[in-house]
């Protein structure tokens, strides 16, 4: 915990008293809100109240035959292109949440556009703004896919989660994603309420290229690669600042294993990664100096 880390106390009528807030008498069923206004006697203006009630928002998942153990009919060819994703509901501390391999961090398999068993889906020109969890989640074996020119921000956790399934290490099912792109998005001031939170995280995946993108504005470790798993990660051209904003144990990369990378930039210090290191190693002594 730091002086700047954030805390949230949600629903209590005595702790009203600061614009912007909000109270929900269930009892009553009435919902008192303080208005964001300088005028003490100023009344309350028309606004468009929206209350979420999904976790979701595009579902895309292949079929499997009862008794396979993997989907055999994965969607194929989709392209979803200029969409504004927002508003769905918060699954902090409400959805189920699970540490998927050797890494301590555990995430929530689900997210405002959700991917499973796809073969060939493109992500391009999309907004996620104050999605209340997860703003995209590609889960099991997702392939030859990729998330690209898109903004993020004021996400309740992570901007792009790549999350697959395996019995400790094992992968010779297809059941992760594989050869996938992550290009060109802009990510930042996300980790509204989760804290163990990335703008990219990836575990149980392979093959995975984060290239030209910026993050920056995050709580925790902007790029988080959660085990060694498969390999083949290729990270370039990024620029990372701004991270570790509300913990202190590690740097903008975080990677449970042993990575061999191409040079990264984070803030204006440039430190490159040599084969064999730790990229943890690295990304703190950038996060000192920044």
């Amino acid at each position: 915990m730091t002086p700047e880390s954030h805390f949230f106390i949600e629903n209590v009528l005595q702790e009203l008293d600061d614009a912007a807030e909000w109270y929900f008498d269930d009892a009553r069923f009435t919902l008192y809100i303080k208005p964001n206004t300088t005028a003490a006697t100023a009344a309350m203006p028309k606004v468009l109240l929206s209350i979420p009630l999904l976790n979701q928002l595009i579902s895309i998942r292949g079929r499997r035959t009862a008794g396979q153990a993997v989907a055999n009919t994965p969607v194929e060819n989709v392209r979803i292109t200029g969409f504004v994703f927002s508003q769905t509901r918060s699954t902090f501390l409400s959805a189920p949440y699970e540490v998927p391999s050797a890494g301590d961090w555990s995430v929530f398999r689900g997210g405002a556009l959700f991917i499973e068993s796809a073969r060939n889906v493109s992500v391009e020109n999309c907004i996620f703004n104050q999605t209340g969890g997860n703003a995209i989640v590609l889960s099991g074996s997702v392939t030859d896919s990729s998330v690209s020119g898109s903004e993020f921000t004021r996400l309740g956790d992570s901007a792009i989660v790549l999350l697959g399934a395996a019995v400790i290490d094992d992968g010779t099912l297809p059941t992760y994603p594989n050869r996938n792109l992550i290009e060109n998005n802009h990510v930042y001031d996300y980790g509204v309420y989760g804290k163990q939170v990335s703008a990219f995280f990836q575990a149980l995946s392979a093959n995975t290229t984060v290239r030209n993108n910026v993050f920056h504005g995050g709580p925790r470790a902007h790029v988080n690669l959660n085990d060694g798993f498969s390999g083949g990660n290729l990270i370039e051209g990024n620029l990372l600042f701004g991270a570790v904003r509300e913990t202190a144990d590690h740097g903008p990369v975080r990677g449970n294993s042993l990575i061999v990378c191409t040079p990264l930039t984070a803030c204006p210090h440039t430190i490159s990664a040599f084969p064999g290191k730790y990229l943890e190693s690295y990304a703190v002594l950038d996060a000192e100096r920044c």
